[in-house]
């Protein structure tokens, strides 16, 4: 049977140790308690009911009893009193004077609660992991089953092409084939038109020899006739009339030749031996591709916004409020498409919507970082001490933690600056800066427009507008990739797939993997916008809005990407 509880240390015996003396901490039965008590009348004890947390100190007390109790190996009399940290032993007073002197020591009830300690906070730790690795795990899982919807989906479509397409081939071939077997037939009734024509051509032939034949005997009885006369004339006039007799007797003799009647020409099929390469020719065959190859994207709706400039930012909240900065200072476009009047706040470098709190608002010229409320009034979020934030871009992750990139160290000759990422708590308290390895240009005549990005994988994800590039910094500054096929880089955001989605101001959508890998571009060409873009945001999973100069597009693409 399962022990109850504890075993009493006072007795070491088989009782469970359900009271606890308050004043010594000692831990008893019920019978050893009634004597400790009878002993030291001035002491209280409790019984473990009283509390329901006692249970854990309970066992914890005993615990550290039990430790005050372990007798030394090498000394029977003495207990350990002592931890050496270098040689990891228990020790007692005289292991410490032969063999441990010198040594660094600890006492034994001290290291054990260090130790402890250190694991309860290493306990807490890995909880916090596994509870943030099983929300993670959600997205992820939900992220696993919308790309196997698509790849199914794209299945099914490339199923039914490739079944249309046999159709198609199979009512081209019957069609085919009987234009063929239409030529053969062609072929058989020319012959047999032709045939016929023989046949009456041969009838006349026939009928004609019979006159020959009656013209023959006639003159034959002439021919008689005349020699009887033996008239010169007469003999030959006859003679002319037989020589011409012969020579059209012999033409139509010719002309009655069998094996010149018959055709010999005919029609003939000539079936060709199939092979896969010519099926495939036909019918099409599978090649690899991605399927945001056939992505496509088209505008819902436009918003006219004037005067927007490079250093323009969105920010789009949960229920579809859009939010604009731009140098007249901050818009709010309601979910239903109304445009309301600006606030007049100047220097707005960057904006971010924090969903627990409200509308974050970087400046250019500031040392801190404000938050709007649902009032409209703003109040401070987040102050650097000693000096200004530098701030240049402003993101949201998902986890609501922040991402401000600022910089630091301006060469006036060189006019680089070194990029910093400054983390913040979504109770702006700092959590670290991290410095980007590299150079930066920054000219401070223009500033040159950044933006800032979270990677699925953990990294930061940094646009320049000057070094038309898109750079991957882990969390150490190390860069690990850089893409530099877009001109201009005006907005870099993160998509709910993981991928990196970049607008340049050449009318295209550039779309990378997390690893920097090109995946597809979208040409937005052709849906009312103007060349000059200056921002780019997900108002939701397949709407994309897209800032031009005069502006605020509002685009739709075909899948999740």
């Amino acid at each position: 049977m399962a022990q109850a509880g504890p075993v009493c240390p006072t007795c070491k015996g088989e009782k469970t140790a359900n009271w606890k003396c308050v004043t010594c901490a000692v831990f008893m039965c019920e019978s050893c308690n009634e004597k400790h008590l009878q002993m030291y009348q001035e002491h209280q004890s409790r019984h473990k009911s009283e509390n329901t947390n006692l249970n854990e100190h309970f066992l914890e007390g005993i615990y550290e009893t039990k430790l005050a109790q372990i007798r030394c190996k090498y000394h029977e009399d003495y207990y350990c009193t002592d931890v050496c940290v270098g040689c990891m032993k228990l020790i007692c007073a005289e292991c410490r004077y032969e063999k441990h002197i010198n040594h660094r020591l600890e006492l034994f009830r001290t290291f054990y609660q260090d130790k402890r300690i250190e694991l309860l906070k290493r306990k807490s730790i890995f909880e916090n992991h596994l509870l943030s690795q099983h929300e993670q795990s959600k997205d992820r899982a939900g992220l696993i089953k919308y790309s196997k919807d698509c790849h199914l989906e794209h299945f099914e479509k490339e199923k039914h092409r490739v079944l249309k397409q046999a159709e198609d081939l199979k009512q081209k071939i019957s069609e085919r084939s009987q234009k063929v077997v239409e030529h053969l037939e062609e072929s058989l009734q020319t012959y047999i038109s032709t045939t016929s024509q023989h046949k009456l051509e041969l009838k006349r032939k026939e009928q004609n020899f019979k006159t020959l034949i009656e013209e023959i005997d006639h003159m034959d009885h002439n021919f008689m006739k005349r020699i009887q006369k033996q008239n010169s004339w007469e003999l030959v006039r006859t003679l002319f009339e037989i020589d011409s007799l012969a020579f059209n007797l012999e033409n139509n003799t010719k002309q009655c030749d069998i094996p010149t009647l018959i055709k010999r020409s005919m029609k003939k099929f000539n079936p060709k031996k199939i092979r896969d390469e010519y099926i495939d020719r036909a019918l099409g065959d599978v090649v690899d591709c991605s399927i945001l190859d056939d992505v496509s994207i088209s505008q819902v709706n436009s918003y006219d916004i004037k005067n927007a400039d490079g250093n323009s930012s969105l920010a789009v909240s949960k229920d579809g409020t859009t939010w604009l900065s731009d140098s007249r200072g901050l818009f709010q476009i309601s979910p239903n498409g109304k445009v309301n009047a600006p606030q007049a706040i100047k220097n707005i470098c960057a904006i971010s919507f924090l969903q627990s709190k409200g509308l974050l608002i970087a400046y250019t010229e500031q040392n801190c970082i404000d938050i709007q409320n649902n009032l409209g009034l703003c109040k401070n979020f987040y102050e650097k001490p000693n000096g200004k934030l530098n701030a240049l871009a402003l993101h949201v992750c998902r986890d609501e933690k922040i991402i401000i990139l600022t910089w630091s160290d301006y060469n006036f000759f060189s006019q680089r600056v070194t990029l910093e990422i400054t983390e913040l708590t979504n109770d702006g308290k700092l959590i670290r800066t991290i410095r980007c390895k590299g150079d930066s240009y920054r000219v401070p005549s223009f500033d040159y427009v950044f933006r800032i990005s979270e990677n699925i994988n953990g990294h930061f994800c940094v646009s320049c507008e000057y070094d038309c590039k898109i750079v991957d910094f882990d969390n150490k500054g190390n860069q690990n990739w850089s893409y530099k096929e877009c001109k201009k880089p005006f907005g870099v955001v993160t998509s709910k797939l993981g991928n990196i989605v970049i607008n340049d101001s050449n009318q295209c959508i550039h779309i990378l993997n997390s690893d920097g890998t090109f995946l597809t571009k979208l040409n937005t060409n052709g849906n009312g916008q103007t060349r000059y873009k200056s921002a780019l945001s997900f108002k939701s999973d397949k709407e994309l809005l897209i800032l031009s100069t005069d502006k605020l597009i509002l685009q739709e693409i075909s899948i999740v990407i």
